[in-house]
């Protein structure tokens, strides 16, 4: 799936040839992308960049809260385009594929019974689901 991606200059960022090439990547991209992905991705299209003006613009991205960073368990730090709509990850522990799932409305049923048992009033949540995906399955079985 490809996702659209914001223009820079939509908050207040000018529009240059490096960052605009960063956001292409995210719009290319249907999971989380860190700094080599994308680094790798670039050089792919022909587009020359080190990897330290991507963790610049990365960093700019993140200020301007058009990409917001995700944590995994592999020391990586991976991006992905900042949306309105909460949603949580789901992680081959095999072949490393992240699938995006959404849970909205059982979270939200989750944090309301936090609050109603417990008085605890729930700010935020993380919650990333490791596993084997379908084809790592298949894989196994064959």
């Amino acid at each position: 799936m490809v996702k659209p991606y914001p223009p820079a200059n939509t908050r207040n960022l000018r529009r240059t040839r490096v960052r605009q090439a960063v956001l292409s990547c995210f719009g290319a991209s249907a999971s989380p992308l860190a700094v080599p992905e994308i680094t790798r991705a670039l050089q792919r299209r022909g587009t020359k960049v080190n990897k330290t003006s991507v963790y610049r613009e990365l960093a700019t991205l993140e200020q301007a809260r058009i990409v917001s960073p995700v944590f995994f368990d592999d020391g990586l730090i991976r991006y992905e385009l900042t949306r309105k709509e909460h949603h949580h990850h789901a992680v081959c522990l095999s072949c490393r594929t992240i699938l995006e799932i959404p849970l909205h409305n059982e979270i939200a049923k989750i944090e309301k019974h936090i609050t109603t048992n417990t008085k605890f009033r729930v700010n935020r949540h993380e919650l990333k689901f490791f596993g084997v995906c379908k084809n790592c399955q298949f894989i196994k079985r064959s």
